[in-house]
């Protein structure tokens, strides 16, 4: 009985040894975290590492299990979402439909590489892959157009925050499709109409505070530095210099005394100027 009993614990201990290892391996590793996104309900990772095992060690039979139920429900599952969309009668629904090709693509590419696999008792593991390309370039094409047409449509806008919007929509209808018509053109159009330039100056008071020194060129810089850093920040942002400023309100002066032409002016210069002024003191030696 005491033979028996050891037994079984050696044999259980190995099996734990055993499987510590294989997961431990590149292989084992692999379908290890395919099961768990499996598990999680990520059936496109599960796929797609149950490949990786497999390209490792195609005779591995923990995950030529883990892709034939992973493939399968990655495919069934984008099949349902498409179908949904092509129900669908939202605005940018090609924006989804391009997003579950490009999935659906990863994942068919994945298995595509693999060789026939078969298992132990000598099954072919049947892994039918299909190429998305022109699936994934035509809604691609109709995601681009309905971006452009919201472009368009907003543009017409006179409100400068909607024609920032327009701007973004060709923004996008350009990486959806690379040059698509003239997005790229009608872009810029709308970023320069919805720009903002901004001038930012300091005023110096150092010479009123005892023991103070003047920081406003470093202030400035610094200023300036972190915003044109960020392009974000910058695409509809334009920074004004002090002449720059200086003629601004002196052509303003001038508009106002009709001795200028107003639509002239308005072509040069932004219509929304803003102006910053800071007041800003350290001590010598202290930052």
């Amino acid at each position: 009985m005491q033979t028996k009993l050891r037994l079984i614990v050696t044999l259980s201990v190995m099996a734990i040894f055993m499987a510590g290892c294989a997961a431990l391996t590149a292989h084992g590793s692999a379908e290890l975290e395919g099961r768990n996104a499996f598990n999680s309900g990520n059936y496109d990772h599960a796929a797609i590492k149950a490949a990786e095992s497999l390209m490792i060690k195609p005779e591995y039979e923990k995950a030529q299990t883990l892709i034939k139920k992973a493939f399968r429900a990655s495919n069934d599952q984008h099949t349902t979402k498409l179908d949904q969309l092509a129900a669908s009668e939202a605005k940018f629904k090609w924006d989804d439909v391009v997003s579950e090709y490009k999935a659906l693509i990863r994942v068919h590419t994945a298995v595509g590489k693999l060789p026939p696999i078969t298992t132990e008792a000598g099954e072919v593991i049947e892994l039918n892959t299909t190429d998305y390309s022109e699936n994934l370039a035509a809604a691609s094409k109709e995601a681009a157009e309905a971006h452009y047409q919201e472009g368009i449509t907003l543009g017409a806008s006179e409100d400068l925050a909607v024609k920032k919007q327009s701007a973004k929509e060709f923004k996008i209808a350009g990486e959806f499709v690379p040059g698509y018509r003239d997005s790229a053109v009608r872009y810029e159009e709308m970023r320069k109409a919805a720009i903002l330039r901004m001038a930012i100056f300091f005023e110096d008071r150092s010479q009123s505070y005892g023991g103070y020194g003047p920081v406003t060129v470093t202030v400035m810089d610094r200023v300036v530095s972190s915003i044109l850093n960020d392009k974000s920040a910058t695409e509809f942002l334009e920074l004004m210099s002090r002449e720059q400023l200086s003629r601004v309100v002196q052509e303003q002066a001038l508009a106002q005394t009709g001795m200028t032409d107003e639509n002239s002016h308005r072509q040069d210069h932004s219509d929304h100027v803003f102006q910053t002024s800071e007041q800003s003191q350290y001590k010598n030696g202290e930052a």
